[in-house]
């Protein structure tokens, strides 16, 4: 019979499992209003660098028993150097709520201590399965697992040895890779029925989540080691490339928490693009929707070819508003696609995905053409211009910037 880890890492609330609906915050470090209504699926949060993506999601994580402190500036009051000071007389201040499926509402406290940490208390916490992966995270390397090591049996102990390891070495460069671990626990577990179909499970999920070109086989147990099998191809496990392993490392941590709820957990992932090719940042979010349908998924990335990548989800944008503090806007992508041209420009803030020095040649070539008028003879010309820089495929925007140009 297999051990039930629930009460180990839920929350420390006693209630039922439930998920996250909301999330409004006010006045707090450098956000004015943040307002997030989180999608029972998918919800994606995108800005520019330092408007708040990981300070939100450590404030989620928090319900999975990963304390994570924030820190405060020191400001001279009369001379002295104090961390924090409030007129308030009370221990805490309130920073904003979080309201849960169930309906109940958390209230955000922050401490009013002089101190350079604090933690955000959650007041009527509630019990939130969910596992959190954060910004830095290894790809594979060789390591071999010793016999003395292959002492777990079944995935509730897989489980229980990952969180036990990311809770005492919170830096993933201390940990060995998550090869290790998923070495570890089928070399213990290959004859063992239990195991055995988490094992045959496992598989399924890798040929859902692995790109199709790749022809994803099978995994084979031989001797101490583990082979990634492909139509074409095999390697050991430890060997595959930072994208592979990128994804078999999401899909095996997913799975093992998703497999030991009934009611589904929340999956928080920072920068889910990291390691991966453009191609495989296009397909991620929807094969793992689909591949695991039972997980809440709440996703910060900065690429645009993930920000529009699930037509059935909420995705919400960080920004500075007219006092440079940061406010949350919900975009429109269900009903207005966006190019990644669109978003990188629009919600990112970068005009072009061209290089620069190539928008700026660009931008050469259509000033040497504004003064003259636009007919035939201009746009021939402009067009033989950059073919000899062998830029001709920028004609569309060349002719835009030169239309543009001459309107203003």
């Amino acid at each position: 019979m297999k051990t039930s880890l629930k009460n180990w890492w839920f929350s420390s609330s006693s209630s039922k499992p439930t998920k996250f609906k909301r999330l409004e915050i006010c006045d707090w470090k450098q956000f004015s209003i943040l307002d997030i209504e989180f999608h029972e699926r998918l919800t994606i949060l995108t800005d520019p660098n330092g408007c708040g993506k990981t300070t939100i999601l450590n404030i989620l994580a928090s319900h999975f028993k990963l304390p994570i402190n924030e820190l405060n500036t020191p400001t001279n009051l009369n001379g002295e150097w104090r961390f924090y000071f409030t007129d308030s007389k009370s221990d805490t201040e309130e920073i904003g709520t979080i309201t849960y499926e169930n309906g109940v509402i958390g209230h955000l406290q922050r401490s009013t201590e002089n101190s350079i940490t604090y933690q955000i208390k959650i007041t009527s916490q509630q019990n939130v399965p969910g596992y959190y992966l954060p910004e830095q995270r290894q790809t594979f390397r060789y390591l071999p697992v010793e016999k003395s090591n292959l002492t777990i049996t079944t995935l509730s102990q897989a489980f229980k040895s990952i969180l036990n390891i990311f809770k005492a070495q919170p830096s993933t460069n201390e940990r060995h890779p998550t090869s290790y671990y998923i070495k570890q626990t089928l070399l213990s577990s290959n004859d063992q029925s239990e195991s055995n179909q988490d094992f045959i499970d496992f598989q399924e999920i890798l040929r859902k989540v692995l790109p199709k070109t790749l022809g994803f086989n099978r995994l084979e147990v031989r001797g101490s080691e583990v082979v990634v099998l492909t139509n074409s191809d095999e390697w050991l496990l430890d060997g595959a490339s930072g994208g592979i392993s990128t994804l078999i490392d999401l899909a095996w941590q997913i799975f093992i928490f998703d497999k030991e709820s009934d009611s589904g957990i929340t999956m928080l992932i920072d920068e889910i693009e990291n390691h991966l090719h453009a191609s495989l940042q296009r397909s991620i979010l929807p094969d793992l929707v689909s591949t695991f349908p039972k997980v809440q998924f709440i996703i910060a990335t900065h690429s645009p070819l993930i920000i529009g990548s699930v037509k059935d989800s909420s995705v919400y944008t960080l920004k500075n508003n007219e006092n440079l503090r940061v406010e949350s806007e919900l975009l429109d992508l269900k009903n207005k696609a966006k190019s990644a041209t669109i978003i990188l420009n629009q919600i990112l803030g970068v005009p072009f995905t061209m290089p620069i020095w190539v928008e700026d040649e660009l931008k050469r070539v259509v000033s040497e053409f504004t003064k003259g008028d636009l007919n035939d003879d201009t746009l021939k010309s402009m067009r033989l211009r950059l073919r000899e820089i062998g830029l001709e495929d920028l004609m569309p925007e060349a002719i835009k910037d030169l239309i543009d140009g001459k309107v203003n």
